[in-house]
């Protein structure tokens, strides 16, 4: 029984390891990128509903939509990092298009 008991920890104990691993490389590759989330009304005017590769013409658009000057610093910051560049919509714009959906 306790040979069982010893074995099954020893396969918890190597699964968590594996899985903490997993998760600290998924975290450095999250990080690689330049993560930039535009306003609600940004987002939705461009129809941005999921994570999009950030291009020198949709930034040029993005732009034109932002009417703070947040996110035209934002955008400039994108641009600099444009090889690593994701456009992310909000939660709340991602929620509203669902309300809108549904």
């Amino acid at each position: 029984m306790s040979r069982k008991l010893s074995t099954h920890l020893s396969l918890i104990a190597f699964a968590s390891v594996v899985a903490l691993a997993l998760t600290a490389h998924a975290e450095d590759t999250k990080s690689n990128k330049h993560v930039f989330v535009p306003p609600v009304d940004v987002t939705q005017a461009l129809k941005i509903r999921m994570e999009t590769k950030a291009t020198e013409d949709l930034l040029k658009r993005v732009a034109e939509q932002c009417m703070d000057a947040d996110c035209k610093k934002q955008v400039e910051e994108c641009r600099k990092t444009l090889a690593t560049c994701v456009i992310v919509p909000s939660k709340a714009s991602v929620h509203e298009q669902e309300m809108e959906n549904n």
